[in-house]
């Protein structure tokens, strides 16, 4: 797996999966080491899938979006703003 961002994140998260297998192994099905491989890859996987749901509902860095506040003059009237981010 090509990990480049949150290393250490990533690499705890697959100590706790090796952890996690060497609690819940069934030696007769079969090796160890793959099924180590296995459950860590599985668990690392499933948080890059957190990190890009949670990314993508909470990170936007394309395209437009709406700032909306009030305005300086007193009244209680809604301003939208509408911005564009550079790509």
């Amino acid at each position: 797996m090509h990990i480049y961002k949150n290393e250490d994140k990533f690499y705890q998260v697959g100590l706790i999966g090796l952890w996690e297998a060497t609690l819940t192994f069934d030696e007769r099905k079969g090796r160890f080491s793959n099924y180590a491989y296995t459950y860590m890859k599985g668990k690392i996987l499933s948080q890059m899938n957190r990190n890009n749901q949670w990314n993508s509902k909470h990170i936007h860095t394309q395209g437009e979006f709406y700032l909306i506040g009030r305005c300086n003059t007193g009244s209680h009237h809604l301003n939208k703003i509408r911005c564009v981010l550079p790509v």
